[in-house]
């Protein structure tokens, strides 16, 4: 009973949280996309480490104010004796923001997600819906997002995402989200993914983070991100 309130209560609880609609924030929560794209001639780098000392970097630049282009490169190894591996060509990373959510609307993005890296597989194509609330100081984004996993996206084994992140203060940010959440009952309490972060903002355009991945496994991983953000034309 307490396994059927976790899964099925989490989807209600992020939405119940946000009452009005407006973008803020990042491209990623933890795992998850949001629904942001970037202004344009604005230009986005993340760089983020994982196991077994790979780098994963992804700069993204808003060519309109609702198209966003980036190029996902991933480099295996780079850190320790290991053969370094360098995924190539390298991919394109698209978002299309469909509705700037105003009123009760929210804010709808479409992207494509080509890049694997680490334990983490291609997210292939995806619908993300995002809903924001600003309460005093703390500002909250929750997202449902609906992904067909694989460079060449699965439209068979559709998985759904759960997430929010919030802003405490100027500086501090939480996150928190539930991923790869299958279709199917009888899979979501194996497979279904917990993660968590906090984040640092040093200035409005630099933030670095601290991942735990699959929270739900003894010895999560952990991985940290750096993302950098500024207007570039």
């Amino acid at each position: 009973m307490k396994t059927k309130l976790v899964y099925f209560g989490l989807p209600a609880v992020f939405l119940m949280l946000s009452l009005s609609q407006a973008e803020a924030g990042r491209l990623d929560l933890v795992t998850i996309p949001t629904t942001k794209t970037l202004s344009k001639g604005d230009i986005d780098i993340d760089l983020e480490l994982y196991g077994k000392g790979g780098i994963f970097v992804r700069p993204s630049l808003g060519l309109t104010n609702y198209l966003t282009l980036g190029l996902p490169i991933n480099i295996e190894n780079l850190i320790g004796r290991d053969e370094v591996k360098i995924e190539l060509p390298v991919p394109v990373w698209a978002r299309v923001k469909l509705i700037d959510g105003s009123g009760f609307l929210p804010t709808i993005s479409l992207g494509y997600d080509p890049a694997e890296y680490g334990e983490n597989e291609a997210r292939g194509a995806y619908l993300t819906l995002s809903y924001f609330l600003q309460a005093k100081k703390v500002s909250t984004r929750s997202i449902l997002e609906v992904h067909a996993p694989g460079k060449d996206p699965d439209f068979s084994d559709l998985r759904a995402a759960v997430g929010l992140d919030m802003l405490i203060n100027k500086r501090l940010l939480f996150l928190a989200e539930a991923d790869h959440i299958p279709f199917h009952y009888d899979r979501i309490k194996d497979e279904t993914q917990v993660n968590a972060g906090l984040g640092f903002f040093f200035t409005p355009h630099l933030l670095a983070e601290i991942h735990l991945i699959d929270l739900r496994e003894d010895n999560p991983e952990r991985r940290v991100r750096i993302e950098y953000t500024k207007d570039f034309f």
